[in-house]
């Protein structure tokens, strides 16, 4: 599930101070078409599938989030649609370790931010993923 910032957060601009947190970065080629979305990987081209759920308010230390539930599936294809937008991205994943159960993702597109959130499997309202969300806000303070 994802948790945005249900308000712009200005520090966003401070990723330096996050940069020792940087867990990955994963290239997020998709193709935009009246016929889906389509992410393009190195050896495959999957149609992405969103399965809309609901969305939730929760503050989290004084924080609004709203939290999208929906699901995103996969399905593998082997043909791409004539008419199509392209669009190169990179998500970035910052975290206190790689076994982290939440993740800050900010996905770059010629270095400019287009969106950021937070992502996790994991129940927000957990005692242990509230202090890593804390954690990581801290060092854009």
């Amino acid at each position: 599930m994802r948790l945005y910032f249900e308000n712009n957060i200005n520090n966003i601009s401070k990723l330096k101070a996050l940069e020792s947190l940087k867990q990955k970065i994963i290239p997020n080629n998709i193709l935009y078409s009246n016929e889906g979305l389509f992410l393009i990987e190195k050896k495959s081209i999957k149609k992405i599938n969103i399965v809309d759920d609901f969305i939730e308010k929760n503050t989290i230390n004084n924080l609004n989030f709203l939290i999208d539930h929906s699901k995103i599936n996969y399905e593998i294809v082997h043909k791409i649609p004539f008419q199509h937008h392209f669009i190169k991205s990179n998500l970035i994943y910052y975290g206190l370790s790689m076994k982290s159960k939440i993740f800050l993702v900010i996905k770059e597109n010629n270095n400019q931010i287009i969106d950021f959130y937070f992502e996790t499997n994991e129940n927000p309202n957990n005692y242990s993923i509230q202090e890593e969300i804390n954690t990581l806000i801290s060092y854009l303070n």
